[in-house]
């Protein structure tokens, strides 16, 4: 695995933090949590030993991390990430999937934490922008994970993901301690359902307020056909190796 660098883009509220936290419990991977979101929001991020001020500085960072061994990040689409999609070289050096899940679970759950979010923020048009870019770079087809799916059958979803990825299925790594990590602080109430599980679990995003419930349709309308699409991709299959 040395040198390998893989990547799980994911839209928000999709259980993506509880796959990182999977991938930290396997023990064989440096593992990075949203550093293009964090340096977006909070304008910088630890990648490895460096501080990188920028999206085009953790790109960097994240190739020089993955000459020392093999790394995985994740990192959400609630807005776009144009550095990435800009460089070719990038996308073709890296290993990508792309997490999705029910736009009503999305919305609602997100809305819950954030009532005056804009719609771009659900990210599943971000979230097939920057499939598009990555499959008509690599010439390849990226595995699409369902959260939904992970929740009803862990074991043979990431089994599929690493083989996929080209990494040893790790059994033990499908339950891990409770607690938050250091690194979800700057995110600590997003992280909350987190920080409390111990293996892929179901959850209810819960029901929003009535004032909330037709900007909910409005946004799952806008995005349902984005998610249709990423959809229909994991009907054919996974890519073959590079």
């Amino acid at each position: 695995m040395t040198g390998r660098l893989l990547a799980l883009w994911s839209v928000p509220r999709a259980r993506s933090t509880a796959f990182l936290r999977m991938m930290i419990e396997r023990g064989d991977l440096t593992v990075v949590h949203e550093p293009f979101s964090r340096v977006a929001h909070f304008g910088s991020v630890a990648v490895g030993d460096r501080t990188c001020r920028s999206a085009v500085e953790v790109i960097q960072a994240l190739r020089v991390l993955a000459e020392q061994g093999p790394v995985f990040f994740k990192d959400t689409l609630d807005r776009r990430h144009p550095d990435v999609l800009a460089d070719g070289d990038f996308q073709r050096a890296v290993t990508h999937s792309f997490m999705i899940r029910s736009p009503q679970a999305v919305v609602a759950s997100y809305l819950r934490l954030d009532a005056r979010a804009e719609r771009e923020a659900m990210g599943f048009e971000n979230l097939a922008e920057l499939y598009d870019v990555v499959c008509a770079s690599t010439g390849q087809d990226a595995l699409v994970v369902d959260a939904d799916q992970l929740i009803a059958d862990p074991e043979r979803t990431v089994r599929a993901y690493c083989r996929y990825a080209g990494i040893p299925f790790r059994q033990d790594a499908l339950r891990w301690q409770a607690g938050a990590l250091p690194d979800w602080r700057q995110f600590s109430r997003w992280h909350e359902r987190a920080a409390t599980t111990t293996g892929f679990v179901q959850t209810d995003p819960g029901s929003l307020p009535v004032e909330l419930r037709r900007l909910a349709e409005a946004y799952v309308a806008y995005h349902r056909p984005f998610y249709s699409r990423l959809l229909a991709k994991m009907s054919t299959g996974c890519p073959r190796q590079r």
